[in-house]
């Protein structure tokens, strides 16, 4: 199963589509590289999908650093490395 890089509704997408080979389809999603994240970016990560689902973050909920760790992310993201 995902190293808890996908979130709950992307791993039920990924049950109907795939059924009982999801454990195999898993293993080999290149969203699952043998490149572990860290914790620090994990968080980064679900911060990111918390404000794309509209939660309302203020400009205080995160230290300076963060912000600009986040924005990185988005930037990384969504325009490539």
């Amino acid at each position: 199963m995902s190293q808890g890089v996908c979130g709950e509704e992307e791993k039920r997408r990924c049950r109907i589509e795939v059924g009982d080979n999801l454990d195999a389809v898993c293993a080999k999603c290149p969203k699952n590289s043998s490149v572990e994240i860290g914790e620090y970016t994990a968080k980064l990560l679900r911060i990111r999908s918390l404000r794309l689902a509209g939660y309302p973050l203020g400009p205080n909920d995160l230290t300076h650093e963060e912000w600009i760790d986040l924005g990185k992310i988005e930037e990384w993201l969504t325009r490539g490395p």
